[in-house]
């Protein structure tokens, strides 16, 4: 029967390499999480959601205003009126800003496979 590290390395070779990646971190005894570098890539995580989410929520946010404001001007009272551009609206935003969202999420990637691999973080 195998334990321990000849478990773990037994686990890495069958592993695709996304999970090798974090076994690999996990193995070495040099490699510690410290409190500070666990904060800050949490922290580097949550800011990157706000920054990928508060555009399209934004385009969002002004479209319904958009059409509150036609809404009360001219007292049309349609429920569908307020949900079809809110949608297109946000549909558009997504198309146009998905190129950006993925280049930002890649980027954040590199830098955490930097982090797992390195074991230093990378700015």
């Amino acid at each position: 029967m195998v334990f321990g590290r000849q478990c773990a390395a037994a686990a890495l070779q069958a592993a695709p390499l996304t999970l090798r990646l974090l076994f690999t971190c996990c193995i070495r005894d040099t490699v510690t999480m410290e409190p500070e570098l666990v904060m800050d890539v949490v922290k580097q995580a949550l800011l990157m959601v706000v920054t990928l989410s508060l555009p399209i929520l934004a385009v969002g946010l002004v479209v319904g205003l958009i059409i509150a404001l036609f809404q009360a001007l001219t007292q049309i009272q349609e429920m569908s009126l307020t949900f079809v551009p809110k949608i297109i609206a946000v549909f558009i935003a997504l198309f146009l800003l998905t190129p950006l969202g993925m280049a930002y999420l890649s980027e954040f990637m590199r830098l955490l496979a930097d982090l797992m691999i390195g074991g230093e973080q990378v700015q």
